[in-house]
Formats: C-alpha cells, sequence, structure tokens
C-alpha cells in the first residue's frame, strides 16, 4: 500500500496507521503565533512524532474573526479524526465580532484560544506575571522583545511549564473571551503538551 508522503511521519511504521494527533490551527497573527509553535517543536516542548502542528495560511489577508473561522471550517488537508483537534487563536484587539465568532466556533466542535488584548500576554507569562501596567499591545511586545531580545530561544520547557502555571492561576475557562492582560493560550499548549 503507498502513503502520501506528506502523512508518512505522522504513521506507526509498525501498523502503518497514523498515531499523532493532528493540530489544525488558524490565527489572525501569521509570524508570531507560527514562530512560537515552530519553536516549542525545535526547543523540545513538543514532540514532532506525536504531534503535528497544521498551520492554516491566509490566502487572502483578511484577519477577522468570522474569516478566520471561515479559512479554518474550509481547510481539508488530511483526513482527520476524532482525537485530532481544530484550534482558533486570536487576538481581542478591536474586533466587534470576537464573541459571537467563539460562540460559533466552540458551538462547531472548534477549540479557542483568546488573548486580550494579544497573544504578546501569553509569551510575557513565560518570564513573568503581566502586570496592569502592560496590559496594551504597544507596551507588551516592547516588553516582550526586552525579555526575549527577539530570541526563539527563550521558549524552553521551562519556561512553558512557567507560563502554563502563571496562565492556570488568572483563567476563567468559561468566558469566550478573556479578561484584560489575560489569555486562553494555555489551553492550546496543555493540548500539544499532553500529546507529546
Amino acid at each position: 500500500m503507498s502513503l502520501p508522503s506528506r502523512r508518512g511521519k505522522l504513521l506507526d511504521r509498525k501498523v502503518q496507521e497514523r498515531d499523532a494527533t493532528i493540530f489544525v490551527v488558524a490565527t489572525e497573527d501569521h509570524t508570531r503565533t507560527p514562530a512560537y509553535l515552530d519553536a516549542l517543536h525545535r526547543n523540545g516542548a513538543i514532540q514532532r512524532t506525536r504531534v503535528k502542528i497544521v498551520l492554516v495560511p491566509s490566502t487572502d489577508d483578511r484577519s477577522s474573526p468570522g474569516a478566520v473561522l471561515d479559512r479554518l471550517l474550509s481547510w481539508n488537508e488530511y483526513e482527520l479524526r476524532d482525537f485530532d483537534q481544530l484550534w482558533l487563536v486570536l487576538d481581542v484587539d478591536r474586533w466587534k465580532d470576537l464573541e459571537t465568532t467563539v460562540r460559533d466556533a466552540r458551538r462547531r466542535g472548534v477549540r479557542t484560544a483568546v488573548s486580550n488584548p494579544c497573544v504578546e500576554v501569553w509569551s510575557i507569562l513565560h518570564f513573568e506575571r503581566v502586570t496592569d501596567a502592560t496590559r496594551e499591545c504597544g507596551p507588551l511586545k516592547r516588553r516582550l522583545h526586552e525579555l526575549t531580545r527577539g530570541s526563539e530561544d527563550a521558549w524552553t520547557p521551562e519556561a512553558v511549564q512557567a507560563a502554563l502555571e502563571r496562565a492556570r492561576r488568572q483563567d476563567d475557562v468559561d468566558s469566550f473571551v478573556p479578561g484584560q492582560g489575560q489569555t486562553q493560550m494555555h489551553l492550546l499548549v496543555e493540548q500539544l503538551a499532553t500529546r507529546s
């Protein structure tokens, strides 16, 4: 039986059946979130043989929450199984339809990770708690650059564990949109880690 080469690394060679979990992630962010997820693989926080992260690319530069959800729902590169997961990663930013989109996504079985105001909240939690003084995107981006000096080597397994612990302490898992200076990215990263 000939197997498609793009799926070859996802197969258990003894039984010729895929045993890795596929995480299909759609995000409005074209650089920071994809780079972070790639760094988790490179730095050993996620095992490449057990977890496959597929980023759904934007083909039209539409980044509203509804457009990102539509892109995710129309994606069909792999045949997904019950244990695979669809994820929608969004920032609060200025979007008016965010809560409606998150409700719609969850109703359709898509998991969500929303950051308020932006994904930099999650990145900073690898190093420190997000304080009242850093709850705007501009200062958060500057603070993140100070902490990492632009290095993607900062996303070590130990730093990821610290971020998970900090995020769990501030999380309201039942909310569709987290409070100011909070994030739900730990929900995605926890799933990635438990599947590794």
